[in-house]
């Protein structure tokens, strides 16, 4: 079994539900998606963002194709496999296109 980021940690916001902020389009939350826009993986991500209505997401393109092109960004969310995408929720990483469509989708 390979180590997976996926972080299942309480809403910050103590009366709303994790699926109340994130139906909200993600308002008063810090959503950063680290991906590449030729990534299907990072397009899988954009697709389910966008099904759930969720604009607020800033999006850092990491520049995967050259040699020491990844962020110490990118390195430090997902130090296992240095990989995208990864989406970072209030400082958190989500890493994996699955398992982040997941969590949106919760």
């Amino acid at each position: 079994n390979f180590l997976q980021c996926r972080i299942s940690t309480p809403s910050p916001h103590p009366k709303k539900t994790k699926k109340e902020v994130m139906a909200n389009g993600g308002e008063d939350e810090e959503l950063i998606l680290l991906d590449h826009w030729v990534s299907l993986f990072s397009m899988r991500v954009r697709v389910a963002l966008a099904e759930k209505g969720i604009s607020s997401c800033e999006f850092k393109e990491e520049n995967i194709t050259t040699l020491g092109g990844k962020s110490p960004m990118l390195l430090e969310m997902n130090p296992v496999h240095n990989q995208i995408p990864v989406l970072i929720h209030n400082g958190k990483p989500v890493c994996e296109s699955l398992i982040i469509v997941e969590y949106v989708d919760e």
